[in-house]
């Protein structure tokens, strides 16, 4: 099998309604001198973010995302549970296209919308320009986070038809969520 790269948590991309924000975790000042420290929430353990904490262990509250294995991971590192979860889109367009060659977001989003949403190298650059996600401004991490969520809801409404359609409700729900 194929290792995951354990990656911090950095902040938290939400979507619903027609609204999307983002909460920033772990950013620092870049590495250039005379860098402003960015503003980020305080520990997910501190009680002023315990509403947080408890929405994302309800399993009440029903959550949808792409590619939610490595969100549930990362979050679990975190000492969060990510309870609740209904729809994964990454799953969802795995079973409707087993043979793909790329389940990635970004790539999903163009093919179904023409709707083009940043890719990690749109924010951090490529090659010996690359910088760390911590070190990017919270505020240019957030509007691509938002967009980010924004499509998963967009691209899961497409998706459930389809699987509805098929019948493939209960192989996603029961098996692969």
């Amino acid at each position: 099998g194929t290792a995951r790269v354990q990656v911090p948590l950095r902040g938290i991309g939400v979507a619903g309604g027609d609204g999307a924000c983002y909460l920033p975790c772990g950013h620092r000042a870049p590495a250039e001198l005379g860098a402003e420290t960015p503003k980020n929430l305080p520990a997910l353990g501190r009680p002023a973010l315990a509403p947080i904490v408890r929405l994302l262990d309800d399993p009440a509250v029903p959550k949808v995302g792409h590619d939610v294995k490595a969100d549930l991971l990362t979050l679990r590192r975190a000492g969060i549970e990510l309870r609740g979860v209904v729809d994964d889109t990454m799953l969802a367009s795995f079973l409707l296209e087993p043979g793909r060659r790329s389940y990635a977001l970004e790539t999903l989003a163009f093919e179904r919308f023409s709707e083009r949403v940043p890719t990690p190298a749109d924010l951090q650059g490529t090659g010996r320009a690359v910088r760390p996600l911590a070190e990017l401004r919270p505020a240019d991490v957030g509007r691509a986070a938002a967009g980010l969520a924004r499509a998963v809801l967009r691209l899961r409404g497409t998706l459930r038809q389809e699987i509805e359609s098929l019948a493939l409700a209960p192989l996603l729900r029961d098996v692969e969520l």
